[in-house]
């Protein structure tokens, strides 16, 4: 909906929305500057935060979203990957459901890993970068010495295509194969990782979360292809968040949504505004006793 069909008499309330709808979170306002900017006189330097920690991230009114992607969860069941896909406008609170979700599944039985994505970068398989990263420190708990080792020809690919996941695998007897093409090491480094994700999802379930997918590269595209067509990962659940308006045009999404048996697996979860009455519940409860200016500013 456009900012400024709703009625109000201060143009710097639309500034103010505008500011908290930046791409960048680093550019939005802080919880301070919100209460300065609504008018509180409260002192900001006695202001920590307006906005809920990282840590126990508390939600209102999100209870739909969670919902589906707890039962996305729930259908865990060994038949292959399951995929969720959270999308909505910047700033619309994708982060802060996803992240309550995830928190909240934190026990021995669960492996969640995190990988994001970001503007411009030049890394390839971006949007699995830190996925690879967060499995490898993983992958010495999880498994036992001899679950580690791979057959050589997958290791030596994995070893120039992820080489940090590499590092903490071992490769079995010598082999007289020999690498045709890049194709094809490329092949063997998927099927290597698939490997270690099925092992490892055979004992614990994998919740991975890629956020920012938008800016995901067409490699990334590929490699997430494959292991959602195989079939072969049990226990592993992919969560997908990105902006709703780039979803035709990012090059990693691009390569699942030209697979139509891929793109028709996934749960598309739609993320949209919250209702007036939600809305107040989260601004007074956001507010709570840091407000100090007028109280009907605060209700407005």
């Amino acid at each position: 909906r456009d900012l400024h069909s709703f009625p109000t008499r201060r143009s710097s309330d639309l500034d103010l929305v505008h500011a908290l709808l930046a791409r960048d979170a680093s550019a939005r306002p802080s919880g301070a500057e919100i209460l300065a900017r609504l008018g509180s006189r409260a002192a900001t330097d006695s202001v920590v935060s307006l906005l809920p920690s990282r840590e126990g991230t508390e939600l209102v009114a999100r209870e739909e979203e969670t919902a589906r992607l707890q039962a996305a969860f729930e259908r865990i069941d060994g038949a292959g990957a399951s995929v969720v896909r959270v999308l909505g406008p910047s700033g619309i609170g994708k982060t802060a459901i996803i992240r309550a979700f995830t928190e909240s599944l934190r026990n021995p039985r669960n492996i969640l890993l995190k990988s994001k994505c970001h503007p411009q970068e030049t890394v390839v398989f971006n949007a699995l970068d830190g996925l690879i990263d967060g499995l490898a420190s993983e992958v010495v708990d999880c498994l036992e010495p001899h679950e580690r080792v791979l057959p050589p020809d997958e290791h030596a690919a994995l070893t120039q295509v992820f080489p940090v996941l590499a590092h903490v695998l071992q490769p079995g007897a010598l082999s007289n194969t020999v690498h045709a093409d890049d194709r094809q090491k490329r092949q063997l480094a998927f099927g290597g990782l698939r490997e270690i994700l099925r092992r490892i999802g055979s004992k614990y379930r994998i919740v991975a979360w890629l956020d920012d997918v938008q800016w995901g590269d067409q490699d990334s595209g590929a490699l997430l292809r494959d292991l959602i067509r195989q079939r072969d990962i049990p226990s592993l659940l992919f969560i997908l968040s990105y902006l709703t308006e780039d979803e035709s045009s990012s090059p990693c999404l691009r390569i699942l949504r030209e697979d139509a048996d891929v793109w028709s697996r996934s749960a598309s979860t739609q993320v949209g505004p919250l209702g007036e009455q939600e809305s107040a519940r989260l601004v007074g409860k956001l507010l709570g006793t840091d407000w100090s200016g007028d109280r009907s500013r605060r209700d407005q």
